[in-house]
């Protein structure tokens, strides 16, 4: 039976990960054919500059679900595997209904709060450019679809946990076709107001159907088909069960976010907006076999966490020697691409389009290297419940990069000192966190023989 269940457990995650690996591939062609239509579309690059700013704000957004999501699939992932109907439904129910309520008091929030911002200020644009009036308004419209897709979202979180990550994958990458698709055939009026105002209404489209679609799946074609979401399944002990283990999800996700998601925010107000269009060369180009790996491991995090809760901890074990040795290869590959970097962004981008400078591909390289060996160690430490060394490390690098960076931006006029400093902020987790896993995995191995 056991032998059954692994060899079961092996071949769902191969599938995943394989699954994940297509369609990432695919995602990531969509994205290099974005950025040059993205060029079109509106050509001056201090606003798309804006725009790239207010994508990352999105994504600070969607971090504020106190966890719940990952919550639900740490809880909902073991309880699948013990196939306890009742208190799935359970579960879902009290995310769902507990993440509508908090989608709502969002909403609320913001929009008291909207009218006391100074939007141009805070994205450091002059209002010869963008008005605040429309700039209000294409933030407005924004937030507001992303805080629909906010309660959509926990569907992706629910995959998960049933062992689908591909169809996660492939939400994502619809959402970036429909933005993409509409790039390619619109024609720009040629007043970037309205430009990015008509972007920001395809954008909350694109995130929100894709999720809506994959909600009707789940609830009519998966294992969940009698889970569905009510009132009357909503259990104070399941939501409570859910949020306790989603704060420090939450926690840790607002720290991740810090330390990645601001890196646009941080250019734009401390050099300048423009340099945002650099900067999405240079990580799109060196993030490109790294976001293809982060994507295939995310069905690892299950993995793991099911694993544990048969306690088959030589299979972790293993699975963690094989993370390794990827990352190694990654390693090789991403050093590989410096020297061709001209030659890349020639055929994708045109002749002159960027001024090369290699010292800050070098840094690229490293923050992707870093990026890549971070996602490895927060997989494993995820799935086996293990969270404080993630707590602790990225509270010390959340508070180092703001430092730095406000003490720095004066005296080095150079805006990949934002990279530099992130890299450094974050090699204490790169250290720690494998010692502390690699030691939890041996215990558990021993009391289990």
């Amino acid at each position: 039976m056991r032998v059954t269940l692994k060899n079961k457990t092996s071949r769902d995650l191969t599938l995943n990960v394989i699954g994940s690996l297509i369609i990432r591939g695919v995602g990531i062609i969509i994205s290099a054919l974005t950025l040059p239509c993205y060029l079109r579309y509106i050509d001056n690059n201090i606003v798309l500059g804006v725009w790239f700013i207010i994508l990352s704000v999105l994504t600070w957004v969607l971090t504020f679900d106190l966890g719940i999501g990952n919550g639900l699939r740490n809880h909902l992932t073991r309880e699948i595997s013990f196939n306890n109907k009742d208190k799935c439904r359970n579960l879902i129910s009290s995310a769902y209904i507990s993440l509508g309520c908090l989608s709502i008091f969002i909403c609320i929030c913001y929009s008291i709060a909207s009218g006391f911002i100074d939007w141009n200020n805070t994205f450091n644009i002059d209002t010869s450019l963008i008005s605040p009036q429309k700039l209000k308004l294409c933030i407005d419209i924004s937030i507001y679809g992303v805080l629909i897709s906010f309660f959509l979202r926990i569907a992706t979180s629910i995959l998960y946990a049933i062992q689908k990550a591909a169809i996660t994958n492939l939400i994502n990458v619809s959402s970036h076709l429909i933005v993409l698709l509409y790039l390619f055939f619109a024609t720009p009026t040629g007043n970037s107001e309205t430009d990015l105002t008509i972007l920001a209404i395809v954008y909350a489209i694109a995130t929100n159907i894709p999720l809506i679609i994959a909600t009707i799946y789940i609830f009519q074609y998966t294992i969940l088909k009698d889970c569905k979401p009510s009132f009357k399944q909503f259990n104070k002990r399941s939501a409570k069960a859910v949020i306790s283990l989603g704060f420090v999800f939450l926690y840790i996700q607002i720290l991740y976010m810090l330390i990645t998601t601001t890196n646009e925010w941080f250019i734009g107000y401390f050099y300048s907006p423009e340099h945002n269009t650099e900067y999405q060369v240079y990580i799109k180009v060196f993030s490109l076999f790294g976001s293809l790996f982060m994507v295939a491991i995310t069905p690892i995090w299950s993995a793991i966490s099911k694993a544990a809760a048969e306690n088959r901890y030589q299979w972790i074990r293993k699975m963690t020697i094989i993370l390794y040795i990827l990352v190694g290869i990654l390693t090789i590959i991403q050093l590989m691409i410096i020297p061709i970097l001209p030659n890349i962004t020639k055929v994708w981008l045109g002749e002159g389009a960027i001024d090369l400078n290699f010292d800050y591909a070098i840094w690229f390289v490293l923050y992707s290297i870093i990026f890549t060996w971070i996602a490895v160690q927060s997989t494993i430490a995820s799935g086996l419940g293990k969270l404080k060394v993630q707590t602790l490390c990225y509270t010390i690098a959340v508070i180092c990069k703001i430092l730095l960076i406000i003490c720095t931006h004066k005296y080095i006029d150079n805006w990949v000192m934002v990279i530099v400093i992130t890299c450094i902020a974050l090699l204490p987790f790169c250290i720690i966190q494998p010692i502390v896993s690699h030691r939890h995995i041996n215990n558990a191995i021993k009391q289990n023989i």
